[in-house]
């Protein structure tokens, strides 16, 4: 859901396979940690790899994955955002 916020890791030579997210009206920021170093994730046709102080953003319903041959395990923050053509977030509470 919109507001997730979690540390994830992966372990040297995982390979995240292939896969979609559930909708296209929310975004993924990825921010790496540590162990980014060797880690390589596609989204679509782009191959990206991680930069120290910087965030990754991206729309999880194009087809995407994650292959890890760096030697440390990768460790990001990972949030879930709300889109920003969907317009102006309702926030009830």
């Amino acid at each position: 859901p919109q507001g997730q916020v979690t540390i994830l890791r992966l372990r040297p030579g995982a390979h995240v396979l292939p896969h979609v997210g559930v909708t296209n009206q929310r975004l993924v920021l990825q921010f790496p940690l540590s162990g980014w170093e060797g880690v390589r994730f596609r989204v679509a046709d782009e191959w990206r790899t991680y930069h120290r102080g910087s965030a990754m953003v991206f729309d999880d319903s194009f087809e995407h994955e994650v292959v890890h041959v760096g030697n440390a395990p990768r460790v990001v923050l990972y949030a879930v955002l709300h889109h920003p053509e969907l317009g102006t977030p309702i926030i009830n509470g």
